[in-house]
């Protein structure tokens, strides 16, 4: 089986589990964290294609994620327009706005380029509930989004609506993971790996950078969509710098580069905070002390350790078929 094949069928079987999770379940309250989940996932894996699979140490996909959830909600409140309308305006503005991050910080990588797209999403933050509040409800936020209605079919109800998560969650996912394995997905790998190779090769090194910023800020918007949708509420919160960590500790924590890897990580990181808030407020500290151990001791994240206990174990056990 071809590894997109394989992907395939690991989303599918993830977005099935999810809904019958969350349909034998009968409690709202479990439909609305595996929601939760299959949104932060995809946030986390278009984040991924970035940071993973093209080596971008982004600090500004909460600008993309927030950026289309204010997009889409505005444009259901103030315009009464569609779902699929809305959506494509989150695309359209998590997009745009990664592409303008890309150009803006191309010239430089690394740290620096975090820092870029960190003062980026924070100037953005402050346009958005200071210079825009008549439109974005300031520090209050706007309320009262509305849930979808389809072809007649109202997603209004929490089981109906994981319906919709999930599956949307599997045509963006399939899709990742087709821009991931075709030939433009091996350039951005190539480029991760040796920029200074991939330019000598004839690659436009800083087009192929922009372009994998703006696909994953498009990714990030629909995800930022959906959450409006989910929480019935968008909020400045989802701007800030707090979320464009949070998506970086999830990366991390599962494994960078890797189907699973992102998807793990939200799982971790969101049942973690859970746990932890029944018994303290003070929860990022204690998730961010859980990501600096795994970049001490899992630098490839669990998905990575899994793969090189695999690794290890095929190789030990090789000479002993070869001798029998």
């Amino acid at each position: 089986m071809s590894p997109f094949r394989r992907d395939v069928v690991v989303i599918c079987a993830l977005a099935v589990l999810a809904f019958v999770a969350g349909s034998s379940s009968g409690s709202e309250s479990t439909q609305h964290f595996l929601s939760q989940l299959l949104i932060l996932g995809l946030f986390a894996s278009a984040f991924d294609l970035a940071f993973g699979r093209a080596g971008l140490f982004s600090n500004g996909h909460a600008a993309f994620f927030g950026g289309g959830a204010y997009a889409s909600a505005l444009s259901s409140l103030q315009f009464q327009w569609g779902f699929v309308s809305s959506m494509a305006l989150a695309a359209l503005v998590g997009g745009a706005l990664a592409f303008m991050f890309g150009k803006l910080a191309r010239r430089v990588t690394g740290i620096y380029y975090a820092l870029a797209t960190l003062a980026m999403a924070q100037l953005v933050s402050v346009v958005v509930e200071i210079r825009l509040g008549k439109w974005s409800g300031g520090s209050d936020g706007l309320a009262g989004v509305p849930r979808p209605v389809l072809f007649g079919v109202s997603f209004d109800a929490a089981d109906r609506y994981l319906l919709l998560v999930c599956a949307l969650f599997v045509v963006a996912l399939i899709t990742l993971s087709l821009i991931r394995h075709s030939p433009y997905g091996q350039v951005l790998r190539a480029i991760r790996e040796n920029p200074v190779r991939a330019e000598q090769l004839g690659y436009d090194v800083d087009l192929y950078r922009v372009s994998a910023l703006a696909v994953s800020g498009a990714y990030s918007g629909i995800a930022g969509s959906l959450f409006g949708g989910l929480t019935l509420y968008v909020g400045p919160e989802l701007l800030r710098a707090t979320m464009s960590i949070d998506v970086l500790v999830m990366c991390v924590l599962g494994g960078p580069n890797t189907l699973l890897g992102p998807l793990l990580g939200v799982a971790i990181f969101e049942t973690s905070r859970e746990v932890i808030t029944r018994y303290t407020d003070h929860w990022h500290g204690l998730v961010g002390a859980m990501f600096i151990l795994a970049t001490l001791f899992l630098p490839l994240g669990l998905v990575g350790l899994v793969r090189k206990r695999r690794r290890a174990m095929s190789s030990t056990a090789a000479p002993a078929r070869v001798i029998a």
